[in-house]
């Protein structure tokens, strides 16, 4: 039987150091993406359900933040030190919010035994859902915006069934580790 705990934590340390490396080198835009989960490490709120202490911060963590810190004090634009903006990229959906999609439509599918096309449908409406309480979500907010009309609404199914599809693989992999 699987940990939820430990489903949780996987989901939050896999790829971090990986999306680090990415938007240390620009070629992603998941700076806000890595600065969420960076604060999900740093709040004392959050207890390991493996050693029941406060999470450890990861030497790769450190030394991220300190080499946006120096760029930031040798006078590097903070947004662009911190991987949030992209001089000439537009904003879209990030990396995790992706994730936490396809997270669902997992959850669904390949847990519960729903339908593919079924599952993406039930996330539309999770996510409408969470949308009544917006200003505990913030993650979700730009995904909500997405969801205001019938068009809208069956565009973003199918967007959510790829990002399922691109996910599934390293979903699959993260479930396998909590079940050790």
């Amino acid at each position: 039987m699987r940990d939820k705990n430990k489903v949780t934590e996987s989901l939050l340390w896999e790829n971090l150091q990986n999306c680090i490396n990415r938007v240390e080198k620009g070629e992603t835009f998941e700076g806000r993406d890595v600065l969420h989960s960076i604060a999900e490490v740093l709040s004392s709120e959050k207890i390991s359900s493996i050693t029941g202490k406060p999470l450890e911060i990861p030497n790769y963590v450190r030394d991220y933040l300190s080499r946006c810190l120096l760029r930031i004090v040798a006078g590097e634009n903070a947004n662009h030190a911190l991987g949030l903006t992209k001089p000439g990229r537009p904003s879209k959906i990030g990396y995790r919010q992706k994730r936490l999609v396809a997270h669902l439509v997992y959850e669904l599918h390949d847990e519960q035994g729903v339908p593919v096309r079924e599952a993406c449908e039930s996330a539309v409406e999770m996510i409408n859902e969470i949308a009544k309480n917006i200003d505990q979500y913030p993650a979700w907010k730009k995904i909500i915006s997405e969801t205001t009309g019938d068009n809208e609404k069956k565009a973003l199914e199918e967007q959510i069934q790829r990002w399922y599809y691109d996910h599934k693989e390293e979903l699959q992999q993260i479930y396998e580790k909590a079940e050790l």
